[in-house]
């Protein structure tokens, strides 16, 4: 019987004796951002939204962009948990457009919410 304390309070991907882990992919982005990285992904995300306004031709494209707003303000208000629930919901399009604009970041914490 061990008596090993493992106390982990973010990502693992294996802990404790003989444990492993192989071919791993662990995305956690948003939640580890600073108020200037927030501050500089809401400016990205306002670029961003601008763009996607723009070229929404549906009603799923205007809801992408909804999204993005959404995510625009919660990024200002430093608010990194409905950061993310927006940015997961605006989905591959807002991720094509991000990397399309070159808006790094935004396309970054995209990619990360929607789990790619």
């Amino acid at each position: 019987m061990s008596r090993d304390v493992y106390n982990v309070s973010g990502q693992a991907g294996a802990v404790g004796p003989k444990a492993s882990a192989e071919r791993n992919t662990f995305n956690q982005f948003v939640g580890g951002m600073d108020e200037g990285e927030l501050a500089q992904l809401a400016t990205e995300l306002s670029q961003l939204r601008l763009t996607m306004r723009e070229s929404a031709k549906s009603a799923e494209e205007d809801m992408a962009v909804a999204e993005v707003a959404q995510a625009e303000v919660a990024a200002a208000a430093g608010d990194t948990a409905t950061v993310e629930r927006h940015l997961a919901k605006a989905g591959k399009w807002a991720l094509s457009t991000a990397t399309a604009i070159g808006v790094a970041l935004a396309a970054a914490a995209i990619k990360a919410a929607i789990g790619l």
